[in-house]
């Protein structure tokens, strides 16, 4: 019989995305942690730069028309390097 998937929280794919994009640890480095392949780590990596933590809850992205939620920032600031996006990320996250 097949290992059964493993579940991912938001949180837990936020913590892991994060913790790449700080480039504290190498996406093997996490891989081999968390034990989640290195595939999976880049699609949540992506995922994460292209919506945010939206994009780790398999949401569809807000689009233009969409007024943005209540708790939402402005990232204008960000320029769109993976290290300022870490660098918001953690300062914005609970």
């Amino acid at each position: 019989m097949g290992k059964q998937r493993q579940s991912w929280t938001v949180e837990e794919k936020l913590g892991i995305v994060l913790a790449v994009l700080s480039e504290r640890q190498s996406v093997a480095e996490v891989s081999r942690q968390h034990g989640v392949n290195e595939n999976q780590i880049h699609r949540w990596k992506e995922q994460f730069l292209a919506a945010g933590r939206q994009g780790l809850n398999g949401a569809k992205a807000q689009t233009a028309d969409h007024t943005p939620c209540a708790n939402s920032t402005d990232r204008s600031d960000v320029n769109g390097s993976a290290s300022s996006w870490a660098t918001w990320a953690f300062s914005h996250h609970p």
